[in-house]
């Protein structure tokens, strides 16, 4: 039954989403950039490395990115990970040394896990892209749903 799929799909989607955010966040605590008394949240960790692969470090911050990660931004800001500069209406994050230091941990962290990914779970770069272009639909389409109240 196509419903049931979906709502495993869901599920599965969560459930991994989850556990990312957690590894990368045990990675950085396993490297000692941070204390657990800096309540990070394990999505902090994942909206820092999407901050670090922006152009030139710096991510520009208007409505939804500010909206959606309001919290997150300003843990990070807390953390010394991030510094804020303002230019009339638009908020400009930029990656602190600390903050620099802590992406290229999660990121060296993602390289180690794709060849793991690769040799255990059995995923290939064949499987890698129909997942991609999957979730590219998925995407797309609820953001439809959203935009267009379908």
């Amino acid at each position: 039954m196509i419903e049931q799929d979906y709502l495993d799909m869901l599920e599965a989607l969560m459930r991994a989403h989850s556990q990312l955010s957690e590894v990368a966040l045990d990675e950085l605590f396993r490297a000692s950039c941070f204390d657990r008394g800096e309540m990070l949240e394990p999505a902090d960790v994942l909206l820092l490395a999407r901050i670090s692969g922006e152009a030139g470090e710096q991510s520009q911050s208007q409505g939804h990115l500010l909206n959606m990660h309001a919290k997150s931004l300003d843990r990070l800001e807390a953390a010394g990970f991030l510094h804020l500069s303002r230019q009339e209406r638009l908020k400009i994050y930029g990656l602190t040394e600390k903050g620099r230091e802590a992406a290229s941990i999660v990121s060296d962290a993602f390289a180690r896990h794709h060849s793991i990914v690769s040799r255990l779970a059995a995923i290939n770069a064949t499987k890698l892209a129909s997942v991609n272009d999957a979730l590219s639909h998925l995407d797309r389409t609820w953001r439809d749903i959203v935009l267009y109240r379908l």
